[in-house]
């Protein structure tokens, strides 16, 4: 792992000596892909270049559906923070690309809580923004950028019944990804 953060050398070495430690931990393997999971355009501090926080990415649609397991469920693109190299995938790569120790959180919602939180997340587009959703493969969205308010659009799919659209007073379960309890409190 990079841990060339700090300026400090007496810290970086303190950094190191506890890495180290860790070292045969890091290099296990616990997957496999066949392509590069991206969510940098290109190597840079500038946010723009982090595309998660302007459009779905391959991260975090293979994070959010391993999390949810069939459910309906969204991070914000921001919690992602790094490129996997597709071949095989180890814990020092999902750690640097998922560094937080995030709580994870299954809540019954009404349609109406779902397109409130989703629309939150869009409301600064075009500008990049953590808060943009990388949703599970049982919800989609869209969004008309031009449009002021950001109106979404959600379609849920079901097991045999495809892109329903979302109902509005109907109980869902939705699984959340969140830095804070209350973060939750926001909406719900």
């Amino acid at each position: 792992m990079n841990i060339k953060r700090w300026v400090d050398e007496k810290t970086n070495a303190f950094i190191s000596e506890i890495i180290n430690g860790y070292n045969d931990e890091l290099k296990i393997i616990v997957g496999y892909s066949d392509f590069d999971l991206i969510i940098k355009l290109k190597i840079s501090t500038d946010s723009h270049s982090i595309y998660c926080r302007v459009q779905e990415s391959t991260l975090g649609n293979l994070a959010i559906n391993n999390l949810a397991k069939g459910a309906f469920a969204f991070v914000n693109g921001g919690g992602i923070r790094n490129n996997m190299k597709k071949g095989n995938i180890t814990k020092a790569d999902v750690i640097e690309a998922l560094p937080w120790f995030n709580n994870v959180v299954v809540k019954k919602l009404i349609g109406q809580n779902i397109l409130d939180v989703l629309e939150f997340g869009v409301s600064n587009y075009p500008q990049a923004s953590g808060g943009f959703p990388q949703v599970s493969s049982e919800l989609s969205f869209d969004f008309e950028p031009e449009i002021e308010s950001k109106e979404v659009k959600i379609k849920v799919k079901k097991k045999k019944k495809r892109n329903q659209n979302l109902k509005k007073k109907k109980k869902m379960t939705l699984v959340l990804v969140v830095f804070s309890k209350k973060q939750i409190n926001i909406f719900f």
